[in-house]
C-alpha cells in the first residue's frame, strides 16, 4: 500500500536528482525558498529540499502533481490532517519502541517479543482507522487523479472487515501472551526429535458467564504432563518455533505500515510546504500560476511578470517582473547596464525552472518551458583563501565538471563566467563552449560583460540565439527590466561612480 501522491506509478517514474545540487541552492538562494516552505520545521525543510532537487523529467508526471497540489490548495486543513496523522504516529511508534526494549543485559523470551509486537500492531491500526475515518469524510472533496488514486487504495485495503480480522487477531495475541495455547503441527526429524514445526492455529478463549473472559482450563483428558525434561524441552522448543513464526509475521505487518505512514509523511509532508508557500505569497498579494511544462526536445521559453521569488521573499515586497517570448531558441545571451537586473532575472528563471520540475507553482502570471533532464548554474565566485588554483583555474574545473554531464536536455545557467582573465582570453573559451553546446542544442542562458564575445556571436546571426539587455534610461538609472536587444561595448560603469563618488571627480 502506497499513498501515490507524488508519483502515479512508484515503480516507473521519470525522475532524476539534480548533480550539482549545492550549487544550485547557493547559486539561485534556493534555501530561502525552502525555509519559507517549512516553516521552522526541520522535517518538512529536508523533505522540500529532497524532493525538489530530484527533478521530474515528464510532462504527464509534472501534471499529475500539479492536480494534487490543486487539490491541497483547495483543502490546507486536510492535508495538514493527513500530516499530523502520518507524523504522530511515527512519533508514538518509535516512542512505544523506545519504552517497550528491555534492557542488553536481560534475556527476552520470544513471547515477550510478541506481546510487544503486537501492542504495536495495536497502535498501528488505530491510527490507521483515524486515517480511515478522515478519507471518508473527506473524499467527496478531491478531484485530481492522485488524490481519488489515494482515497480508493486506502478504502480498498482499510474496509470494515480488515479491522476487524485485525482486532481478532490482536485479541488473540494477547490472549496468547497471558498464556493462551497454540496448536502446532509437527513432523519427527532425526535423532526423533521434531522437525517442520507449522503453527495451526491459536485457540480461543471462552467466556465465563460470572467473571467474564478467562482462559478455559483444559479437560483433564486432554492434558500430557512433561515429566520428562528432555521431553518438557523438546515442547518447550516446539512452542517457541510458533511464536517465532507468529513473531515474522507481525513484524512484517508492522515494517509495512510503518513503510506506509513513512510514506504519507513525506508527501503530505511536502504539499503541506507548498501550501504554507502559497498562503505566505497569497498574503503578499503576489502573482502565481501554474506552469505550462513541454516537451523535453522543444526550446521554448515564456512567461509574463516573473520575477524572483528568493528576493521576493526576503523583500516583502513587490519586485519588478519580465516578459519573454521566445520559442524553438537555445541561446540566450543578456548584456547591459552593471547592477541592472541581469543576475536577479537569471535567477528567476532558474528557480522558476526548479519549481515547474517538481509540481509546484511559478512566481509568474505565466510560464512555459521546456522540460530539462539536469540544470546546472556556473556563476563567478568570491575569492577563497582555501583554494589550491587561482580563479580562472577554479572556474574551468567547474565548468569541465558540468561539460561532463551535460546533455541536449540539459538548462545551463551562466553568470558572468570567465571575467578573471583577459576579455580576449575569456572571450575565446566562452565563445569556444557556448558554440559547441549551441551546436548540441543545449538551452543555455549567459549572463556576460564580455563584449568581444556577445558582439561576435551576435555578428554570427545565430536562427536559435535571443539578445537581451538590462534596460538603462538616458538619465543613467536602472529600470531593472530585461528587453530584446544588441549587445552594447559598455555596461554603463560610469553610473555607478557617479552614484557613489560625485560628478566633480570625472
Amino acid at each position: 500500500m502506497k499513498p501515490y501522491l507524488l508519483y502515479e506509478n512508484y515503480e516507473n517514474f521519470a525522475q532524476r536528482k539534480l548533480s550539482n545540487s549545492d550549487e544550485l541552492i547557493m547559486d539561485l538562494n534556493l534555501d530561502v525558498i525552502f525555509k519559507a516552505m517549512a516553516m521552522n520545521d526541520s522535517f518538512l525543510y529536508n523533505t522540500v529540499k529532497t524532493v525538489s532537487l530530484n527533478s521530474l523529467t515528464d510532462v504527464d508526471s509534472i501534471i499529475y502533481r500539479q492536480n494534487v497540489l490543486k487539490d491541497c490548495l483547495n483543502n490546507k486543513s486536510t492535508i495538514n490532517d493527513f500530516y499530523n496523522i502520518a507524523s504522530s504516529t511515527l512519533n508514538e511508534a518509535a516512542y512505544y519502541r523506545q519504552s517497550t526494549q528491555p534492557s542488553f543485559s536481560k534475556m527476552v523470551s520470544v513471547s515477550y517479543k510478541v506481546r510487544s509486537s503486537a501492542g504495536l500492531l495495536e497502535l498501528l491500526v488505530v491510527n490507521l482507522n483515524r486515517l480511515r475515518s478522515l478519507i471518508r469524510m473527506m473524499e467527496k472533496n478531491f478531484n485530481s487523479k492522485g488524490m481519488k488514486k489515494f482515497c480508493d487504495q486506502q478504502a480498498a485495503f482499510l474496509t470494515d472487515n480488515f479491522f476487524v480480522k485485525v482486532k481478532q487477531h490482536i485479541d488473540d495475541l494477547k490472549f496468547l501472551s497471558e498464556g493462551g495455547k497454540m496448536v502446532i503441527g509437527s513432523g519427527i526429524g532425526s535423532g526423533m526429535k521434531g522437525s517442520g514445526h507449522i503453527l495451526r492455529k491459536i485457540s480461543s478463549r471462552t467466556l465465563n458467564s460470572t467473571s467474564g473472559k478467562k482462559l478455559c482450563k483444559p479437560a483433564a483428558n486432554n492434558e500430557i504432563m512433561l515429566d520428562n525434561i528432555s521431553i518438557a524441552n523438546n515442547a518447550k522448543e516446539m512452542e517457541d518455533a510458533g511464536l517465532v513464526h507468529i513473531l515474522r509475521l507481525i513484524n512484517h505487518f508492522n515494517d509495512n505500515i510503518l513503510h506506509y505512514f513513512e510514506l504519507l509523511c513525506i508527501e503530505a509532508g511536502f504539499y503541506l510546504a507548498c501550501t504554507n508557500l502559497h498562503s505566505m505569497l497569497k498574503k503578499l498579494n503576489a502573482v502565481v500560476t501554474f506552469p505550462f511544462p513541454y516537451e523535453s526536445e522543444k526550446r521554448d521559453l515564456v512567461f509574463e511578470g516573473l520575477f524572483d521569488l528568493s528576493l521576493f521573499i526576503n523583500d516583502k515586497k513587490n519586485l519588478v517582473s519580465n516578459d519573454l517570448n521566445a520559442i524553438d531558441k537555445c541561446l540566450f545571451i543578456i548584456t547591459g547596464a552593471n547592477q541592472g537586473g541581469k543576475s536577479t532575472y537569471l535567477r528567476s528563471i532558474g528557480i522558476a525552472q526548479i519549481l515547474m520540475q517538481c509540481g509546484l507553482f511559478v512566481p509568474a502570471a505565466f510560464f512555459g518551458s521546456n522540460i530539462s533532464d539536469n540544470i546546472f548554474t556556473h556563476f563567478t565566485k568570491e575569492e577563497d583563501e582555501g583554494m589550491d588554483s587561482g580563479k580562472l583555474d577554479e572556474e574551468l574545473q567547474r565548468m569541465n565538471n558540468i561539460i561532463n554531464n551535460i546533455t541536449h536536455r540539459s538548462l545551463l545557467l551562466m553568470n558572468e563566467p570567465f571575467a578573471t582573465t583577459t576579455e580576449r582570453d575569456g572571450t575565446i573559451i566562452a565563445r569556444d563552449i557556448i558554440t559547441a553546446l549551441y551546436d548540441m542544442n543545449v538551452k543555455v542562458i549567459f549572463v556576460t560583460h564580455l563584449f568581444e564575445f556577445s558582439y561576435l556571436m551576435f555578428a554570427e546571426n545565430l536562427p536559435r540565439a535571443v539578445y537581451l539587455r538590462a534596460e538603462r534610461t538616458d538619465n543613467g538609472s536602472r529600470t531593472f527590466f530585461i528587453r530584446m536587444g544588441r549587445p552594447l561595448l559598455t555596461s554603463f560603469g560610469e553610473d555607478i561612480f557617479k552614484s557613489v563618488i560625485g560628478d566633480n571627480l570625472l
